[in-house]
């Protein structure tokens, strides 16, 4: 059997990530930094944010069930598009709240009819961009407007685990909106683009005010010592990302 579900790199991780979870083993006895100090470190500088925007996660599904946790509660609802990310449902669900699933229109997230599913019971309203599984992009100016329509007190969870792979540089970033006057939290993984998935490593970016209470959840130590060594080194090796994501491309317009 071929797996191609998963979206897997089938390049595997960058030789400079391998080096540095092998030199990791031996310090295996030790448990890791519970905080990712380091890691969180390095994101912050990459993406010229503060360090209080970013909660580290096993994998961008742990945050998504932390931030189900933090959020929702039995009665409440939570928009989403339909089909989406199977791990929205289950994390609504489980914590006791209803998932309002928005048809797609035209392979499309259908963002007006999202908006008016939402009522005085949503919390949460999940956005995945480029979306999974059909591939299609919000442009920044809808995105924005839907933005702007959002009610103050509703989470806008935008998932990004695909936007190394975006072609359109004008395409909608989650850090834009980390200082919007809207509650807006950008997911992203290293499971993808990086080829890090066997690790589960994966990261939130979001106002520090809620960044605090998903630290109040989180399990310690649940991003292991080889899972931060590796993203590290994978954040270094800019060259082999490009070079993952141009073959990605050229092998796109084959297909």
């Amino acid at each position: 059997a071929i797996k191609l579900a998963s979206n897997e790199s089938p390049l595997g991780p960058s030789p400079m990530a391998v080096k540095a979870i092998q030199r990791a083993l031996e310090k295996m006895h030790r448990y890791p930094n519970s905080g990712s100090y380091d890691l969180i470190g390095r994101l912050a500088r990459r993406l010229k944010i503060n360090r209080d925007n970013i909660v580290l996660g096993n994998g961008s599904d742990d945050l998504i069930a932390m931030l189900a946790q933090v959020l929702l509660q039995a009665g409440d609802e939570a928009v989403l598009p339909l089909p989406s990310f199977l791990f929205y449902d289950i994390v609504i669900r489980s914590s006791g709240a209803t998932p309002i699933g928005v048809p797609l229109k035209s392979y499309s997230t259908d963002l007006d009819g999202m908006l008016a599913s939402i009522n005085s019971k949503t919390r949460l309203v999940f956005v995945n961009n480029p979306h999974n599984p059909t591939g299609s992009l919000i442009s920044k100016e809808s995105l924005e407007a839907f933005i702007a329509a959002l009610p103050a007190d509703i989470v806008l969870v935008l998932d990004e685990a695909y936007f190394e792979f975006v072609r359109e540089r004008n395409c909608p970033d989650s850090v834009d909106y980390l200082k919007s006057d809207k509650i807006v939290v950008g997911l992203r993984t290293f499971s993808k683009a990086y080829g890090l998935a066997g690790l589960r490593i994966g990261y939130g970016l979001m106002p520090p005010f809620l960044a605090e209470l998903l630290n109040r959840v989180r399990q310690p130590f649940n991003v292991n010592l080889l899972a931060q060594a590796g993203a590290i080194a994978a954040l270094e090796d800019e060259d082999y990302l490009a070079n993952t994501v141009a073959l990605v491309y050229d092998e796109l317009d084959f297909l």
